[in-house]
């Protein structure tokens, strides 16, 4: 009833599967609901950079086999977000790889013991976050000695015939991303002329519902469906829907968080002055709204079809457990909202 009479509704928050993407589409679709589930925006700027100044980029597989060195840029975050990166990127999982990578960025003593355990020919080389496209653009300032044999260690690693620069969105939060993910690949472009640089992008799961989204609709989010028509709305979010809306009462936000952790805190936060309906489904106990919809976690509580890290092939996922009585999958349940 509260949707049949719903002036307004947003869908958002974090799907991890294929199944509940398509479902979530179809639901917008049939409600003629405004789409974000890219709360952080890490995946539609990404998709906007690339697609504006174009790019370079190859596969985990790829990678892995041909890479002569690796150029990782970023922070302690990206080490703490792909615990497993060093191991997938090496040619053998007991023994070390050979081959050079050169930390660009803010990484701790941690994050080069890490990766130094897995490839010995590890250097870092410090730079502001911010500033690591300028920085490439002048190799001479990456080091503070560059007649000493490390600076030269470094540029000939970053001359090699494959370099391979790894990177994650998901690291730019108090930076202009877009802006930055442009820089970075319009170096690559450019050092491509005389030999093979190419990027490789690590995305959260987020990249699961922008790829199935794009499949669906030709576009990876931020959707306005209107007459079964879909509008791309790359500059909108979440927050201009919540702030557009917030004190009308015949409005809808449902919220689907795929997830062990908690939902993104802003996302929280948006909502806790909401005047309409809020419809979460999640598998926690914390909100006491009799609303709240209940659901399993997919490949854990149930199988679940989803994309893999190197957005190769689409992985299966077998469930650990039996699905607890009562909780059900998004797809069920938004199949029965559309009544």
């Amino acid at each position: 009833k509260r949707i049949r009479s719903a002036r307004s509704i947003l869908m958002t928050g974090a799907i991890t599967s294929v199944e509940s993407a398509r479902a979530a589409v179809a639901f917008a679709r049939s409600q003629n609901a405004f789409l974000d589930f890219s709360p952080n925006g890490s995946v539609i700027d990404t998709i906007g950079a690339l697609s504006s100044s174009g790019g370079y980029t190859t596969t985990l597989a790829e990678a892995r086999e041909i890479a002569g060195s690796f150029l990782v840029v970023g922070n302690d975050e990206l080490t703490r977000a792909f615990p497993r990166l060093m191991h997938s990127l090496s040619l053998s999982e007991t023994a070390t790889d050979a081959r050079t990578v050169i930390l660009l960025g803010e990484f701790s003593d941690h994050s080069l013991g890490v990766w130094t355990a897995k490839f010995p020919n590890t250097w870092f080389v410090p730079c502001d976050l911010e500033k690591i496209p300028q920085a490439l653009s002048q190799w001479s300032i990456l080091v503070s000695s560059p007649n000493s044999s490390e600076a030269k260690s470094i540029f000939d690693s970053l001359r090699c015939d494959y370099l391979t620069v790894v990177w994650s969105p998901g690291n730019l939060h108090s930076i202009p991303r877009d802006f930055w993910i442009e820089q970075l690949n319009q170096w690559i472009l450019r050092n491509n002329e005389t030999r093979r640089v190419v990027g490789l992008p690590l995305v959260s799961q987020d990249a699961v519902f922008a790829q199935a989204c794009t499949w669906l609709t030709a576009f990876p989010g931020r959707i306005q469906f209107e007459a079964n028509q879909a509008r791309y709305l790359p500059t909108d979010d979440y927050r201009l829907w919540l702030d557009r809306y917030q004190e009308d009462e015949q409005s809808l936000v449902i919220t689907i968080h795929e997830s062990w952790s908690d939902p993104d805190p802003r996302l929280v936060r948006g909502l806790e002055s909401f005047r309409g309906t809020w419809i979460p489904m999640d598998s926690s106990e914390r909100y006491q709204n009799r609303f709240h919809l209940p659901i399993s976690i997919p490949g854990s509580h149930r199988t679940a079809t989803m994309i893999r890290a190197d957005q190769v092939v689409m992985a299966r996922l077998d469930a650990f457990h039996k699905p607890d009585r009562g909780f059900r999958t998004p797809r069920e349940w938004l199949e029965a909202l559309s009544g």
